[in-house]
């Protein structure tokens, strides 16, 4: 889990939403899951396929960006 890892946690966003500032619900931080795996895929960003923790219920997807 992200937690071992000692980070943060993640933040993601809806799809269709545009980037702004202040508060609002298409942002969502998310503090605790586990990596299940990265799939990748030539000339295509990798994705991290998260689950959530205990369950092993994917929860969803991200780029991985560094």
């Amino acid at each position: 889990m992200i937690d071992a890892a000692g980070l943060e946690g993640m933040v993601s966003k809806r799809r269709d939403s545009k980037c702004r500032s202040g508060p609002t619900t298409n942002w969502l931080k998310t503090k605790s899951f586990k990596l299940l795996g990265v799939e990748r895929e030539r000339g295509k960003p990798a994705f991290a396929l998260m689950a959530e923790p205990g369950t092993r219920k994917h929860v969803g997807s991200a780029f991985v960006s560094v």
